[in-house]
C-alpha cells in the first residue's frame, strides 16, 4: 500500500495529487485498506518521505506538518493535495548550491522540501517591521513576497527566486548555481539585519540630537541618567516625565530600553513599525529632547548653582534670530518683583490689545542687551 501511493506521487512529477485519489486507490484491490487504517498509513509515508512530499492544505503550501495538521487529515481529507518532489541533473546542482545559503545545520539540505520548509520559517519568523518595510533592497523586497506567497515548493526554488534576484524567464539548465546560491545569501542576511539595522538608526537619531558628541548609546545614557533624576521630582507633564524616567533606567538592555523608548514616542513597539512610524520616532525624539533640554536648562546656572524658581524665556523673529535667558528669582525679591508687576499691568491696562507686543519688543531688547 506504501508502494503504491508512493507510485501515485511518482507517476505524477511536480504535480499535486489530491489525497481523495490517493484514498480511492487504497480502497479498491488489490489493497483493500479500510478507512480507519488509510491515515495511519499517511502518518508513515509522509515520515518516512518527510523531506520528499510536500503537503498542501486548501491549496496552499504547508511547511510545517504536525499532529493537529494529521488530525485535521484524517478528518477532512478533501482539502489536502501530496506532491512528489525529486530532483535530478542541473536542479540537484542548484539545490545544492540553494543548501549554502540556509544558515541550518540541522539538517543536510539534500531535498526541496529541506530548503524550502527553512526558508519559509525564516519569513514567517522576522518581526513584523521586517516583514512590512521598503527599506530594503529590491532583490530582498521580493525574495520576501515569493517566500511568503509560495504556493509550489518547485516552482519557489527554480523559478519564483531566481526571478526575484533578477533572473527573469530564467534557463534553470544555463543557471550559475554559484551565483544564484551567493545573491540568495546576501538577500537573506538582509532580511535577517533588517530590524537590528532600525536599531542602529534609532541610537544614530538620538546620539546625533545631542551636543555632546557621545560615540554609543550606552555612554549617552549614563551621562543624562544624572539630569534626568535631578528633574524628575519636579517635573508636572506626564510626558516629559516619562522621559527622564526611561533615561533614569540604566539597567535595562539596550535592544529593550530602545523598544521601551520607541514604543512610548510612537505609541507601537518598534518591532511592529512600518516606514513611517520610523520617520514619525526622529521627530518626536528632536521634540521631547528640545523639551528636556530646556527643561535642565531652568535648573542650572551657568556657573552650574542649582537653580530654583526659574522660568526660561525664547523669543524668535521672523529672520530666524533668536534670543533666550533663563531668569531666576530671589525669595527676598519677590515683594520688589510683585510690586513692579503691578504697576506694569496697570499701564499695559490702558492698551490691552498692544500688551503683548509691547511686553515682546521690550523683552528681545533687554534679552539681547543681555546677550
Amino acid at each position: 500500500a506504501l508502494e503504491a501511493i508512493i507510485g501515485l506521487l511518482d507517476s505524477h512529477p511536480d504535480t499535486r495529487v489530491s489525497v481523495n485519489d490517493i484514498q480511492n486507490l487504497l480502497r479498491q484491490p488489490p489493497y483493500g485498506v479500510k478507512d480507519g487504517l488509510i491515515p495511519l498509513l499517511y502518518a508513515v509515508i509522509l515520515k518516512i518521505f518527510e523531506n520528499e512530499i510536500a503537503v498542501y492544505e486548501d491549496g496552499r503550501f504547508s511547511p510545517e506538518f504536525d499532529e493537529t495538521s494529521m488530525q485535521v487529515l484524517a478528518k477532512r481529507p478533501e482539502t489536502f493535495e501530496f506532491q512528489l518532489c525529486r530532483m535530478t541533473g542541473i536542479r540537484r546542482q542548484l539545490l545544492e548550491s540553494f543548501a549554502t545559503s540556509i544558515e541550518d545545520e540541522t539538517t543536510t539540505h539534500s531535498t526541496i522540501l529541506e530548503i524550502v520548509r527553512p526558508l519559509c520559517l525564516f519569513i514567517e519568523q522576522l518581526p513584523e517591521y521586517t516583514k512590512k518595510t521598503q527599506n530594503l533592497s529590491p532583490e530582498a523586497l521580493n525574495l520576501r513576497e515569493v517566500i511568503k506567497s509560495a504556493e509550489e515548493p518547485a516552482k519557489l526554488l527554480f523559478e519564483e527566486i531566481p526571478n526575484a534576484l533578477g533572473y527573469a524567464n530564467l534557463d534553470i539548465n544555463k543557471a550559475d548555481p554559484t551565483q544564484l546560491a551567493q545573491q540568495l545569501s546576501e538577500c537573506l542576511r538582509e532580511l535577517r539585519r533588517a530590524f537590528v539595522n532600525l536599531q542602529d538608526r534609532m541610537v544614530t537619531v538620538i546620539l546625533n540630537s545631542t551636543k555632546d558628541k557621545l560615540k554609543t548609546l550606552e555612554k549617552w545614557r549614563n551621562h543624562y541618567a544624572e539630569s534626568a533624576e535631578n528633574l524628575v521630582l519636579e517635573i508636572a507633564d506626564p510626558d516629559l516625565r516619562t522621559f527622564c524616567l526611561k533615561l533614569i533606567d540604566e539597567h535595562t538592555t539596550q535592544n529593550d530600553w530602545l523598544e521601551s523608548l520607541g514604543s512610548f514616542l510612537v505609541k507601537l513597539p518598534p518591532n511592529k513599525w512600518n516606514d513611517r512610524d520610523e520617520k514619525e520616532f526622529s521627530v518626536k525624539f528632536e521634540e521631547i529632547w528640545g523639551r528636556f533640554e530646556r527643561t535642565l536648562a531652568t535648573c542650572y546656572s551657568k556657573y552650574g548653582k542649582n537653580l530654583k524658581n526659574t522660568i526660561r524665556l525664547a523669543i524668535t523673529r521672523r529672520d530666524g534670530s533668536e534670543v533666550d535667558c533663563v531668569v531666576a528669582m530671589d525669595s527676598e525679591d519677590t515683594n520688589l518683583v510683585e510690586g513692579l508687576q503691578q504697576e506694569i499691568s496697570q499701564l499695559l491696562n490702558r492698551a490691552p490689545n498692544l500688551a503683548i507686543p509691547t511686553l515682546s519688543k521690550t523683552l528681545w531688547e533687554l534679552l539681547h542687551q543681555k546677550k
